[in-house]
């Protein structure tokens, strides 16, 4: 059994895999497995897999475009006692495996969680909180992103991502969120470090494009229906903000109102549509 599994979903990429691959052979990781989880239709990562070969990965086809089926396809072909979902997209720093080493020796939690980073050394994705914690349900917002988290085997294997949830999905994000939760109220010991740190590219938002507004419907449809599922109160009180928010849009910030009407639209459908 390798102590690692890295299992990697991927669509649409392939220099950013190349990159990834690349930073998993710099970083002094020893005893893993490297599975990519291939959604593509073609065969543009063929040669990417064949251009590390010390990597030994298993490159399975998936049949279907879903990143939380994908994670969950992954793990049931992995080995490993603990698991890794790297994003296609981010990277392994010179000290990230070291961190994750250092940390479970000294705290052993069941699940590991760490910090997006740009180039810069900038929080990417979302805004990390700068003070390390075990997690609860009131402080683990700002702490947790799926691709920074290690998991003991055992306890993903208790707690997969809902498939119907996630990119690829009418309820396109939220597959994190709705897993944290689950494993906080059933007592999982969750430990955030800052220290511990991935690369991510940040994706600069203009609330034009659209993509961005096809992205925040979707985005919006799956936070409310996590909440809605969890019975958490946090997309009601977004919901609130808009109603106030696009009043103002109208009148001063016109060319943001498909963005923050479409997030309006992505809370309504994410509380009140089921699709299964």
């Amino acid at each position: 059994m390798p102590k690692y599994s890295l299992i990697i979903p991927s669509i649409g990429r392939d220099k950013q895999v190349d990159d990834l691959f690349t930073s998993i052979e710099k970083s002094g990781i020893k005893d893993f497995e490297t599975i990519l989880v291939d959604q593509n239709d073609d065969d543009r990562l063929v040669p990417v897999v064949k251009n590390h070969k010390t990597l030994k990965i298993k490159h399975l086809r998936a049949d279907f475009k879903s990143a939380t089926q994908a994670r969950n396809f992954g793990f049931e072909k992995s080995k490993g006692e603990y698991i890794i979902f790297p994003d296609d997209d981010s990277e392994f720093l010179s000290d990230t495996i070291s961190h994750v080493e250092s940390l479970f020796k000294e705290f052993n939690p069941d699940v590991l969680c760490g910090r997006a980073i740009d180039r810069s050394n900038n929080d990417a994705v979302c805004n990390f909180k700068k003070d390390s914690a075990w997690l609860d349900m009131s402080n683990y917002d700002g702490r947790y992103v799926e691709f920074t988290e290690v998991y003991k085997r055992e306890i993903f294997e208790k707690y997969p991502f809902d498939i119907d949830i996630g990119v690829g999905r009418f309820y396109g994000s939220g597959e994190a969120q709705d897993q944290m939760i689950r494993m906080l109220r059933d007592g999982v010991k969750v430990y955030y470090s800052p220290e511990l740190k991935f690369f991510h590219p940040v994706k600069v938002n203009m609330h034009e494009s659209k993509t961005e507004i096809k992205r925040s419907f979707f985005y919006s449809c799956g936070y409310a229906y996590v909440c809605k599922k969890n019975k958490v109160k946090d997309a009601d009180t977004r919901l609130k903000k808009l109603l106030l928010y696009i009043p103002y849009c109208m009148i001063f910030k016109r060319k943001y109102l498909r963005y923050y009407l479409a997030e309006l639209a992505g809370l309504i459908a994410g509380k009140y549509v089921e699709i299964k």
